[in-house]
């Protein structure tokens, strides 16, 4: 019988793992559903019942009589979570709200739909269903400026107490 000749042993290789830190834009204070999870490294389910059980600060953007709900996660609620295994001491919805919008009376449009991350029509039904509310530009206009970078101006009242209504406690 013939012996096989031996291979030459093949180096070992180390299967290595990279890792980064995963930082959370601070222009986004809150973070659509499948941000939430991968910053948390949790499943829609956990983040859904973190939310109910009022583990993490969540929103409902979804339009009326729509059949699921468009799930928002306030960031520093994540944050705090992933430091602590909890979201600390609840914030009240005014303190998220000051986190969240800026302090003028009007927001771009543009600047709400991606505060909510949400596209134009999604913003545009819940204009439409009375939701938020178009500022008056003047006697009888429109807040709507035509031309380039134009948006419509959405009162910040309105989304305050669209957030204020959709706080899921």
């Amino acid at each position: 019988m013939n012996a096989l000749p031996s291979l030459p042993s093949l180096p070992s290789v180390k299967a290595s793992q990279r890792s980064f830190d995963l930082r959370i834009p601070t222009r986004r204070p809150l973070l659509p559903l499948k941000a939430a999870m991968v910053f948390l490294d949790r499943s829609e389910d956990d983040i859904d019942r973190l939310v109910d059980d009022s583990h993490l600060a969540g929103f409902d953007l979804s339009a009326p009589g729509a059949k699921r709900r468009w799930l928002v996660v306030w960031r520093q609620s994540c944050v705090n979570y992933k430091a602590d295994g909890d979201c600390g001491e609840n914030a009240t919805v005014e303190e998220i709200i000051a986190d969240c919008l800026p302090k003028r009376e009007t927001l771009r449009a543009t600047e709400v739909k991606a505060l909510f991350s949400c596209n134009q029509g999604h913003l545009a039904n819940l204009i439409g269903a009375g939701c938020l509310h178009v500022a008056a530009a003047g006697l009888g206009g429109t807040a709507a400026v035509r031309g380039p970078k134009s948006s419509p101006l959405v009162t910040r009242a309105s989304v305050a107490k669209f957030l204020t209504d959709r706080r899921i406690v």
